[in-house]
């Protein structure tokens, strides 16, 4: 009986066996890899898809910045026109305080004045009563 016969035809068994297992663990591996390719490809899609959209948002918001920073100057300009308005209006009811004042000043004369004019008047009347009754 030759046993090296049968330990052959075993030994090759048993490395078919390993060919077959290895075989089987890479074309698991290969599935899991294109699996986690497929995966990836689909997070990159989603990825890039968000990146154009935050992109898109970007832009907008720029373009919002730009108009606020522009309507603020507009603003700002108006702000600095009214602002010397009222600087101007300022000035100008200093000068009409100043004059009314003064008309104040004239008419306080012109009352002391007229006051004046009326006791020589009455006065003048006295003198003329008493010139006509001698």
């Amino acid at each position: 009986l030759d046993l090296s016969a049968g330990r052959g035809g075993e030994d090759s068994f048993v490395e078919r066996l390993a060919a077959d297992g290895q075989d089987a663990r890479i074309r698991n591996l290969q599935a899991a890899l294109e699996a986690a390719r497929a995966h990836g490809a689909e997070e990159v899609g989603r990825l890039q898809a968000t990146v154009a959209s935050l992109r898109r948002e970007v832009t907008q918001l720029k373009r919002e910045l730009s108009e606020h920073e522009a309507a603020r100057a507009l603003h700002g300009g108006e702000l600095a026109a009214r602002d010397a308005r009222v600087v101007e209006l300022t000035k100008g009811e200093r000068v009409l305080e100043r004059e009314l004042e003064n008309s104040k000043q004239d008419a306080s004369k012109l009352q002391r004045q007229l006051q004046l004019l009326m006791d020589q008047l009455r006065q003048s009347q006295t003198d003329a009563s008493g010139a006509l009754l001698e």
